[in-house]
């Protein structure tokens, strides 16, 4: 699995970049049996705060979601099911 990144412009990108990546790791150590839900929740949870305090410009979200590859955006899109998934 890769976790690269097309592009990256703007400051606000760079935050969410990193998490996302970060969530993607965890999620793949996760499966793996390498890490815990609560270290997988803490990384998806940090990835939601800091993509909801950023200035919601339509743009801005096109251009970072434009800046992964659906690789990426399926796993992030796993890990945060998973991590909403009700009873857990």
């Amino acid at each position: 699995m890769s976790v690269a990144v097309y592009r990256v412009a703007g400051d606000e990108q760079s935050p969410v970049l990193e998490a996302a990546a970060q969530t993607v790791a965890a999620y793949k150590a996760f499966r793996e049996g390498r890490q815990n839900f609560p270290e997988l929740h803490d990384s998806v949870m940090r990835l939601e705060e800091i993509v909801s305090s950023m200035e919601p410009e339509p743009s801005d979200a096109a251009e970072i979601l434009g800046s992964f590859s659906p690789e990426i955006i399926s796993e992030l899109n796993e890990a945060a099911a998973l991590c909403h998934r009700p009873g857990l």
